[in-house]
């Protein structure tokens, strides 16, 4: 007989490309993964996106240092900003992780790879025609992905919580 659960062991993956949203999804993630007792990883996809040439910014031109060391410089002030927001939470509990790809293949993928019971995604919120002729990566990776993704929408959930936290 096959279990009914889907990994119980499994880790929380959480993709990130370091906007607000992405952090709220982190945010969310790090509430769950202690209510359910999980390990939560934080993945950045190093990926150059042709829409917005220069994401990896170098400080000088004579900055020799790679894409992957810049991701990591960011992920640094991504968390930190993350404790900022929620000081409450142990953000050293989570693990980071860099791929290099396309986002939601490597996502997905890498879903697969360490049977991550559930993945929680931030979403940018385009609605309508934009949202069609965007791709959203939660989509793809909601499409592809065999475990449940949950995707956190930014503006609502950062005011609840401030809201908890102001009490």
């Amino acid at each position: 007989m096959t279990a009914c659960v889907l990994n119980p062991e499994g880790p929380i993956l959480v993709p990130v490309d370091f906007s607000k949203h992405s952090e709220a999804a982190l945010i969310f993630a790090m509430n769950i993964a202690e209510l359910m007792e999980r390990q939560v990883i934080v993945l950045h996809i190093v990926h150059e996106p042709a829409s917005a040439p220069g994401y990896y910014r170098r400080e000088s031109s004579d900055d020799s240092r790679t894409f992957d060391a810049i991701a990591a410089e960011m992920m640094e002030k991504f968390i930190e900003e993350a404790k900022e927001t929620c000081p409450n939470i142990d953000f050293t509990k989570a693990e980071t992780k860099f791929l290099d790809g396309i986002p939601s293949r490597r996502i997905v993928e890498y879903a697969k790879k360490i049977d991550a019971h559930m993945v929680v995604m931030g979403s940018h919120g385009h609605r309508g025609l934009k949202s069609v002729l965007i791709a959203s990566k939660a989509r793809k990776v909601m499409q592809y992905a065999p475990m449940p993704v949950t995707v956190v929408k930014a503006d609502e959930m950062v005011q609840k919580l401030m809201k908890k936290e102001a009490k």
